[in-house]
């Protein structure tokens, strides 16, 4: 790992950012990197990107990892012990121009692996 980076953000910018969003976030205000990115330009002439602002809040612990994907291990296995023993249902509400409304629905057999990409 480089010593040194040039294109590292200087030491009091990631000061400002993490005291601004401590203060957004005790202010009960959204802290967000967009929304941090607008106020340092507004407010402090400093264009940093909210990638960059992301980043740095991350390595000051002050973001909650919140993970995209569930894991693979919560997957349960949709799996019948004979054939046809087990059905899917699929359901879509369609509005009609009079505000009644209708409901298709088809069933089919489970997929294979029902965890699969």
């Amino acid at each position: 790992m480089p010593r040194t980076s040039p294109t590292a953000l200087d030491t009091k910018t990631v000061e400002l950012i993490v005291r601004l969003r401590r203060e957004l976030t005790e202010q009960g205000l959204d802290a967000g990197p967009d929304t941090l990115a607008r106020r340092l330009a507004r407010h402090h002439q400093r264009t940093v990107s909210r990638a960059t602002i992301s980043r740095y809040l991350t390595r000051h612990a002050l973001v909650t990892p919140e993970p995209a994907k569930r894991p693979r291990s919560s997957c349960r296995p949709f799996q019948a012990a004979l054939p046809n023993e087990t059905w899917q249902a699929d359901f879509t509400h369609y509005r009609l121009a009079d505000t009644a409304g209708t409901t298709s629905a088809s069933s089919t057999p489970p997929p294979e692996n029902s965890c699969a990409n």
